[in-house]
C-alpha cells in the first residue's frame, strides 16, 4: 500500500500566487492571460498618449525565504511600446526546488500627468493605476521600483 499525502487547510498557496501578490500588491484583479497570438490593438482614439520616458523594458526581482526555509524569487518584466501596447511577464521561481512558473499579461498603457494606467486586453476587463516617476534608469510605480533593461 502506498502512502498518500493529503492536502490540509494549512497548505501553502501556490508560489505564483504568493509572488504575484508580493510584487504587485494584488493589483492584477484576475487580469492575467495565457500567451496570445492575437495582434496588438492599435492606438485608441481620444486616449492619452504614452509618455516617452516609460517606453522600453523594465524589470524588478524580489527574493524571499518562506516559512519552511525555502528560497524563492519573483521577477516582473514590463515592456511598454510607443504605441501604448504593454506586456507583463511574471516569472516565479522556487530556487530550493528548482521549479518556475510564468504568466503573461497583455494590455494597453497610458499616462496623464503623474498617473500611469494599465488596461487589460480582452477577454479580461478593468485597469490598475499608479503614481509614476521615470528616469533614464528607474521606473517607480507607486512604491515599486523597476530598472531599465
Amino acid at each position: 500500500m502506498s502512502a498518500r499525502r493529503r492536502s490540509t487547510p494549512t497548505a501553502r498557496p501556490p508560489l505564483a500566487l504568493v509572488a504575484g501578490l508580493l510584487l504587485l500588491g494584488g493589483c492584477d484583479a484576475g487580469g492575467t492571460v495565457g500567451l496570445s497570438t492575437d495582434p496588438p490593438l492599435g492606438p485608441v482614439a481620444g486616449a492619452p498618449l504614452p509618455a516617452r520616458d516609460v517606453v522600453g523594458t523594465w524589470t524588478r526581482t524580489v527574493a524571499f525565504t518562506d516559512g519552511s526555509g525555502g528560497v524563492s524569487s519573483s521577477e516582473t518584466v514590463w515592456t511598454f511600446a510607443p504605441d501604448g501596447v504593454a506586456v507583463r511577464l511574471l516569472v516565479a521561481r522556487n530556487l530550493t526546488a528548482g521549479v518556475a512558473d510564468t504568466m503573461v499579461t497583455r494590455g494597453r498603457w497610458s499616462v496623464a500627468g503623474d498617473l500611469f494606467e494599465f488596461r487589460f486586453d480582452p477577454p479580461r476587463t478593468g485597469s490598475v493605476a499608479f503614481r509614476y516617476r521615470a528616469t533614464a534608469t528607474t521606473l517607480h510605480l507607486d512604491e515599486l521600483t523597476f530598472a531599465r533593461r
